[in-house]
């Protein structure tokens, strides 16, 4: 049951007012910095702190921190204290270690004639905001979790020479722009942005009542309700029950568990920012003891394992009185699997099929159906890795099918050194991703295709060229690794059920990291580069980048490249060819025939290869192609 307390919202707002009115208004990332005025004149990352409202504040005990965004560990609570800032006042929050170290350092950078003539300019250490994306979060001295920060400015990826500043919803990510809400152009650089200065407040404004209006559940269930705000500075929240507070529902959403009949009546929020202060709408919860027939909350999906295995299937449903569980394969009950997750350890081939949950009470039964399909290990493999220790651009790493069937990857994972599935660090692959047999696919941090292509020219047309973000998953230029698992393996089995993992040592500069097939690497170590491949560049379709990489994005080897000529009576067939390497000629004269059959095999003994064959009435057709060796599976 909830607890209410008229007391602790006295306190809260009491306390609330003044801190509520302050906002993040203003963020830099140095690496974004252009500075092409004054080369090595290198900005620092600076925050800007602003308080719209008419009351001083007194920012002792106040604590920020960037994406980590907990308030303990790092996070700085020394530069603030005993700093004051004023009705309407603006302060800089900038980073120490750079050649602006004061604050007429600062004015000089962006020129006094642009910046308030008392601007407050404060340096701290530690807590530098990546160019990549990242966070200012900020509590103030009465915060006592994590999540009852003051204020959260979260930016994206830099535009060198562009602070971050808030849109007309209040959102912080806007880049700013000269002319544009009061942003100028720097003195001493071309960096734009509006230190000291803002576009003011924006109104309190409620963007959705409370959802749903009007909920009922059984008693001992859960409910959920949302609202949403908008303004600036940032909406606060109090949820209410009868009008009387709830303890610590101060978020958008309220969740609601083991409902009682006490807990029915009438949900308001009171949604405040330090400047206003307004009350939703009601939402009504009405709990009830009647019979309530099961319904699904959670099913299994469809599910791809290779053998050996864990798989777990998990479904949850809800209904008064309390739903009962029965798994079937193929119809038949499976003995003691009553519970709402069926876990099956080192899955074979016979274990495939349709698996069905069935909930059921007095109210009435509900059934689910998934299916598991086991494979042998899919043969997919990570063949070239490039860090950006190697290149001022992104990071990027190939994966190749080996496999004689398309494969979709949606829902796998991959992570770098960590190899955790835990939240938060592998990321998913979310799309519709199919690697077809024999197919490379490109996985680029941050770069779309096109960026992508433009830096690579020379890729491969058609290939896929998958674009993925997210914090922690950058490759170290001094080792580090990319592990690659389906959508089925579960924390806990990273190390043992990986499809493929590919070890890297330090970065060399302008090169990748490259699967030879000629020169296989030791327990996975990947130790060849791409400028120093076995059969040489060309023989594993090296090309070059905008800026001097080697690399062969989009391929393992080079194309075998055929042609076709008349001497006389033979017909003869050459091709670019490579010493050491095995290659197959098949023929047809049927060129809808699906399966060929082989004319030759050829032992390369040089850079090109001819055979031959005496003519034949009608058409005939050749192809000529090469088997790459597969690095064995971990």
């Amino acid at each position: 049951m909830l607890r209410q307390s008229l007391v602790i919202l006295a306190l809260t707002l009491a306390g609330f007012s003044a801190s509520a009115q302050l906002a993040i208004t203003e963020t830099y990332s140095s690496a974004s910095t252009n500075n092409t005025l004054t080369p090595g004149n290198q900005g620092p990352d600076f925050w800007e702190l602003t308080n719209f409202g008419t009351n001083t504040v007194d920012l002792t005990g106040y604590r920020f921190n960037d994406a980590d965004a907990t308030l303990g560990g790092d996070a700085n609570s020394t530069i603030l204290s005993g700093v004051i800032i004023g009705p309407e006042e603006s302060i800089i929050l900038a980073q120490s270690g750079t050649t602006i170290a004061t604050r007429d350092d600062f004015v000089l950078w962006w020129g006094a004639a642009h910046l308030p003539a008392n601007l407050q300019v404060f340096f701290y250490s530690g807590n530098g905001q990546s160019s990549t994306g990242d966070s200012i979060v900020l509590w103030d001295a009465n915060a006592g979790n994590d999540a009852d920060y003051l204020d959260r400015a979260d930016f994206g990826e830099a535009t060198r020479g562009r602070t971050f500043t808030y849109d007309t919803n209040g959102l912080h990510g806007v880049l700013s722009t000269n002319g544009v809400r009061g942003a100028f152009v720097a003195a001493t650089s071309d960096d734009e942005g509006s230190p000291g200065t803002n576009s003011g407040p924006l109104a309190l404004t409620i963007t959705q009542q409370p959802t749903p209006v009007t909920f009922t559940t059984p008693a001992s269930f859960g409910a959920t309700f949302v609202v949403a705000a908008k303004g600036l500075p940032r909406p606060h929240f109090q949820w209410r029950l009868n009008g009387v507070p709830l303890d610590g529902r101060t978020q958008p959403t309220l969740s609601l568990t083991n409902i009682q009949l006490a807990d029915a009546g009438n949900y308001t929020v009171v949604i405040t920012n330090g400047l206003q202060t307004l009350t939703s709408a009601v939402a009504v919860l009405t709990v009830t003891t009647d019979p309530i027939a099961p319904s699904f909350l959670t099913v299994p999906r469809d599910a791809d394992a290779f053998e050996g295995q864990t798989v777990q299937l998990v479904a949850a449903a809800s209904g008064s009185p309390t739903p009962t569980y029965q798994w079937q394969l193929n119809g038949a009950n499976l003995a003691g699997e009553t519970g709402g997750m069926l876990t099956l350890y080192g899955v074979q081939s016979n274990q495939a099929g349709l698996y069905t949950v069935i909930a059921a009470s007095s109210a009435g039964t509900i059934s689910n159906t998934t299916r598991l399909t086991v494979t042998t290990k899919p043969r997919l493999l990570i063949t070239e890795v490039q860090s950006t220790g190697s290149s001022p651009n992104q990071d990027w790493w190939e994966l190749t099918s080996f496999e004689s069937y398309p494969i979709n990857l949606k829902g796998w994972r991959f992570d770098d050194n960590s190899h955790s599935l835990a939240p938060n660090n592998a990321l998913t692959i979310s799309n519709d991703v199919v690697i077809h047999p024999g197919e490379s696919i490109v996985f680029v941090e941050n770069y779309t295709s096109e960026q992508f292509r433009a830096w690579w020219p020379g890729t491969p047309a058609g290939t896929q060229v998958i674009r993925y973000a997210g914090g922690g998953i950058g490759l170290s230029s001094t080792a580090d690794e990319i592990n690659f698992w389906n959508a089925v393996t579960i924390p806990g089995n990273e190390l043992t059920e990986r499809i493929s993992y590919f070890i890297l040592g330090a970065a060399p500069l302008a090169t990748s990291f490259v699967y030879d097939p000629e020169n296989p690497p030791l327990g996975n170590v990947v130790n060849v580069l791409s400028t120093n491949t076995t059969l040489g560049l060309l023989a594993n379709g090296m090309i070059t980048s905008t800026n001097g990489m080697v690399g062969s994005p989009g391929r393992v080897v080079a194309s075998v490249y055929a042609t076709n000529s008349v001497t006389g009576d033979l017909s003869a067939i050459s091709w670019n060819a490579f010493a050491s390497r095995n290659y197959v000629v098949q023929a047809t004269t049927n060129l809808l025939e699906a399966n060929w059959a082989t004319f030759t095999n050829v032992a390369a003994a040089g850079s090109a290869e001819t055979i031959s064959e005496p003519l034949q009435s009608g058409s005939r057709y050749y192809r000529v192609g090469t088997v790459i060796p597969l690095i064995p599976q971990p």
